[in-house]
């Protein structure tokens, strides 16, 4: 249409179009530089090794607000269980399902073999804002299984919470286990030490 526009109509319109081109190329060059400065490592000032997605794996940090590619920072001795470990026995997550507190303190990972390039960020930000909610008894989808599992001495509350953010993220309980499909939770991953943060793991 614009191409068609330049050879049928006058010089004003001519000019117009040639300025909306160049606006559209500049929106184009602002975008690319954008998601260009989101795949970078922020391992340190001036790191440019640019993320590939299909390629190599990155971490998020939540307290710097970072992602790292995992080919420039360090592996930590810690081990995923021990983190999650650790949550659970903080009094601000007694009476959760232990599932939520897995899901929400496993590595916030994109990229590579295992995670796919839109990662695992809106799993754990999920769980993170159940681990927020103090009346997760209540909560709708929660109350659907009990009424459901009425009498159901095979009735499981941590099946019950898998199922429930599993539906609300859209991913198949058919799946489970088939690594070529997102997963809820990836259990023992390899753990790395921000390089920012002081005592975070990722």
């Amino acid at each position: 249409m614009i191409f068609w526009g330049l050879d049928s109509v006058g010089h004003n319109e001519r000019s117009f179009g040639c300025v909306f081109i160049s606006v559209l190329t500049y929106s184009g060059l602002l975008m690319y530089c954008y998601f260009k400065a989101q795949c970078l490592c922020r391992c340190q000032a001036g790191c440019l090794n640019v993320w590939k997605p299909d390629r190599e794996e990155q971490r998020y940090c939540w307290g710097c607000s970072n992602w790292f590619n995992t080919s420039c920072i360090q592996y930590h001795a810690r081990t995923q269980s021990s983190v999650a470990a650790e949550q659970k026995a903080f009094k601000s997550h007694e009476g959760y399902a232990e599932i939520i507190v897995d899901v929400a303190f496993q590595p916030t990972a994109r990229g590579g073999p295992t995670h796919f390039a839109s990662g695992n960020g809106r799993i754990v930000r999920l769980a993170r804002e159940l681990l927020n909610d103090a009346n997760l008894d209540s909560y709708p989808q929660y109350v659907g299984h009990l009424l459901e599992a009425e009498g159901d001495p095979a009735f499981s509350r941590e099946n019950a919470w898998a199922e429930i953010m599993e539906d609300l993220i859209g991913l198949k309980k058919a799946h489970r286990g088939d690594f070529s499909h997102e997963q809820l939770i990836c259990r023992e991953q390899q753990m790395y030490g921000c390089p920012i943060c002081e005592n975070i793991v990722l």
